[in-house]
């Protein structure tokens, strides 16, 4: 007989090589280590492997061959009879087959990466007919894809949804919506499925997102009294961003100095054009990296953060009320992307943050925007226990499945 403070749990996510989906998974998997420290725990990875990142400290993991989430498709639609389902279908069973967990969930699906339906539906099927309770964790309330029939019937698998993020989230991002009848199906779902779906607060690794051997960031004090940091989470999309920050960098005051970090998922070809402005610059004020191994550390210290309105991002710039201008990720092309600009007016909303349009950003805009926001009082306003306290609640929901812990879970505020 299993020691019921062994639990088997499995988690199975995917990516376009960001890293809030990838904290998401760390999260939860410190979560369960702490709470039951001898869980045999696994996770089954279906993008591409991402090098810098600990997963395996925390978990064994498997990866799906022919991964076909990654940082292209954000320019061009992913062409799903491309995808080799049926031998990853194949896999992902027989990995579920053979680690028969007790909880098996899913991060973002069925919410979202509707693409995943081919090789995880059958699995899915699989592992209900086989004892395991299934749940999904996802970032925030969008559902995608143009038909939500299937989601209907997957929807009767799964016992729990958790969304990582405040209710409220959800009232915004309708808002961003580009029309009624998304809107509609958005509030039909959610009050259709409302008994599952458990809104939690954000969720933030208490960890090292990244390999100790990656660049660490030295906060020590400096003759500059300003410090501005550029992030754009991995570095999947917006090169621009980091190229007119560095642009821009050689009209700030003499006080300022900025660090730019570019991402993991940063290219070669946007690695040396980075380098090659930097060559141009006058001033000896910018430190330009390509990965660190906090990216809270940095968070922590800057007196004005430029970002992309990413998941992670954005749940660190409330989490410390940060002085931020926000360049939302909008799609490339003909493709609308709503999310980050729905999230970028919440924390206009919450912490005053500017925000610019990719249109409108250029180094004389995003200048202006730092020197604005560099002035600004700092947030004051107390945001509800809804925005965090993902841990408490995931730890509730653990015990009722599986019985006391071991380990101490703490809050993230």
């Amino acid at each position: 007989m299993k020691n019921k403070f062994q639990p088997k749990v499995g988690i199975y996510f995917s990516h376009y090589e960001c890293l809030g989906h990838t904290t998401r998974v760390m999260a939860l998997s410190e979560l369960i280590k702490v709470k039951y420290p001898q869980s045999d725990l696994f996770v089954i990875q279906a993008g591409l492997p991402q090098k810098h990142t600990q997963l395996d400290n925390l978990s064994q993991v498997f990866t799906l061959p022919h991964p076909f989430m990654n940082r292209q498709h954000f320019r061009q639609a992913l062409n799903a009879s491309n995808i080799d389902s049926v031998l990853r279908s194949k896999i992902c069973s027989k990995i579920i087959h053979s680690q028969n967990p007790k909880l098996f969930i899913t991060e973002t699906f069925p919410l979202g990466h509707d693409a995943c339906r081919y090789e995880l539906i059958p699995s899915l099927v699989d592992a209900a007919r086989g004892g395991s309770r299934i749940w999904s964790i996802a970032g925030y309330p969008l559902l995608t894809g143009k038909s939500q029939n299937w989601k209907n019937k997957v929807m009767g698998l799964y016992e729990k949804i958790f969304i990582c993020c405040p209710q409220e989230e959800k009232i915004w991002l309708r808002e961003f919506m580009p029309n009624s009848k998304q809107r509609i199906e958005h509030q039909e779902f959610f009050d259709r499925y409302a008994a599952k779906i458990n809104f939690i607060g954000y969720f933030l690794p208490q960890g090292q997102l990244i390999h100790d051997k990656i660049t660490k960031f030295n906060s020590t004090e400096t003759k500059f009294s300003h410090k501005v940091l550029v992030l754009r989470g991995s570095g999947a999309v917006y090169p621009k961003l980091i190229a007119q920050a560095i642009l821009a960098s050689d009209d700030l005051p003499e006080y300022f100095e900025m660090t730019i970090v570019t991402g993991p998922a940063t290219t070669n070809d946007e690695w040396q054009l980075f380098n090659r402005l930097m060559h141009k610059k006058r001033l000896n004020n910018v430190k330009l990296l390509r990965v660190v191994s906090h990216y809270e550390d940095l968070i922590k210290v800057a007196s004005v953060c430029v970002a992309t309105s990413g998941y992670h991002t954005s749940a660190m710039l409330l989490k410390y009320r940060k002085r931020a201008v926000l360049v939302p990720f909008e799609g490339y092309d003909k493709t609308n992307f709503y999310e980050q600009k729905a999230r970028a007016a919440m924390l206009k909303e919450k912490i005053g943050a500017q925000v610019i349009s990719i249109k409108e950003l250029n180094a004389k805009n995003l200048l202006k925007a730092i020197l604005i926001a560099a002035q600004q009082k700092e947030s004051k306003q107390i945001l509800s226990k809804g925005f965090f306290g993902a841990s408490s609640r995931l730890n509730q929901a653990l015990t009722e499945l599986f019985g006391r812990s071991q380990g101490q879970i703490k809050d993230q505020l």
